[in-house]
């Protein structure tokens, strides 16, 4: 404060430097609380945050079909309760299917046991000598290690719990796993139900000019309906070229093959192997055993051809989300591995999303840091 001011203000210069103090640190006391309130609010959220980001990836997917329900229903909470109860169909089928197959998987386990270890098989491989018979006899000398046949009894235990929790205790973490389902599809329903209201008063918050709040919002869309597109579209692709194969190498049942192909092939990491491998494999031994080596090279073949599928979704789901999203393949692959790696099942959705999102700031920061 100048010093002829403070003549003039007299004995009101305490009061006025104290108003001058307080406006001044004012900006920075509440600047301070933000800080502090959001940090707590992000730990009180941080472990749900998956579920919440998931909510709202498959709250902007289904909100064309809410809409149009809404429209025909005339209300707004029976429609969200018919697209939330459509989700839990859709997303909880496969894992129950999964979850009711585990078993049969065991006995399919030991069923190959029996297999390798039938006389008839060895008295073949006795017979005559091949590559094939090498390869079981060592399969075999494996199976009869006390070790490997430990191993594989504990298979069962280890696969429930790499499913349920990373720890030991089964019985909490199955409560933490419906939990986070039920987050999930309670802001579901929610974000479907206010989602525009909660958009209207969110958007003014963030400090960008409006064309880059649309490019931030149009980005968002493209690479969700895009990753969308890429997992469906290449799923079918696989099924396709499948049930090519299933017929080329002797199967039956084509359409039902082709069906779990394409339900497999949505399923991250294992995918369409859970199918064809075990086809191929039963195949071959079952060559082995009558000593047909076109039914054993049928089982060789479905083995080869199962793994070009597999590499169809490795080469073509990042050029197919890239091509639509205007985003490197190399960008969407490893958006597509690190997602599954950092947020699970929901990482093949979220992985790439998060990575177009930072390209779209880094470029609104590129035409704008002259501004900062």
């Amino acid at each position: 404060m100048s010093r002829a001011l403070k003549v003039r203000l007299g004995p009101f210069n305490k009061e006025v430097e104290c108003l001058a103090r307080e406006l001044k640190y004012k900006p920075y006391f509440f600047l301070t609380i933000l800080a502090l309130v959001i940090v707590l609010s992000f730990l009180v959220v941080k472990p749900f945050l998956v579920s919440i980001l998931t909510a709202g990836v498959l709250a902007y997917i289904a909100y064309p079909l809410y809409q149009f329900l809404a429209r025909k229903l005339s209300s707004k909470n029976v429609a969200a309760s018919i697209v939330i109860v459509l989700l839990i169909l859709v997303i909880l089928s496969p894992i129950l299917i999964i979850l009711g197959s585990l078993p049969t998987a065991f006995d399919g386990v030991r069923a190959l046991q029996d297999v390798l270890r039938d006389t008839s098989l060895k008295d073949t491989c006795d017979a005559k000598a091949s590559m094939l018979c090498s390869v079981y006899e060592h399969t075999l000398l494996l199976l009869n290690d006390p070790e490997v046949n430990a191993a594989i009894g504990a298979v069962p235990e280890k696969i429930f719990i790499g499913i349920f929790s990373a720890t030991s205790n089964i019985i909490t973490a199955l409560p933490v796993f419906f939990l986070n389902l039920f987050i999930m599809f309670f802001f579901t329903f929610y974000l479907l139900r206010d989602g525009d209201r909660f958009i209207k008063h969110v958007l003014p918050l963030i400090p960008l000019k409006g064309s880059h709040k649309r490019n931030i919002l149009n980005k968002f869309s493209e690479v969700t309906y895009a990753v969308l597109y890429g997992h469906v579209f290449i799923a079918l692709i696989q099924a396709i070229v499948a049930v090519i194969g299933y017929y080329l190498f002797g199967f039956k049942a084509l359409v039902l093959l082709g069906a779990l192909t394409f339900v497999c092939a949505l399923i991250p990491v294992l995918g369409t192997f859970i199918v064809w491998g075990p086809l191929a494999l039963t195949r071959i031994l079952s060559g082995m055993a009558v000593d047909n080596q076109s039914i054993v090279a049928q089982g060789i073949g479905l083995l080869l051809w199962g793994m070009l599928v597999s590499v169809i979704d490795n080469i073509l789901k990042p050029k197919i989300i890239g091509d639509r999203t205007n985003v490197h393949p190399a960008v969407i692959l490893i958006g597509l591995i690190g997602g599954l790696m950092f947020f699970g099942m929901a990482g093949v959705v979220l992985g790439p999303l998060v990575l177009a999102l930072l390209i779209v700031v880094l470029e609104i920061y590129r035409k704008e840091k002259h501004a900062l």
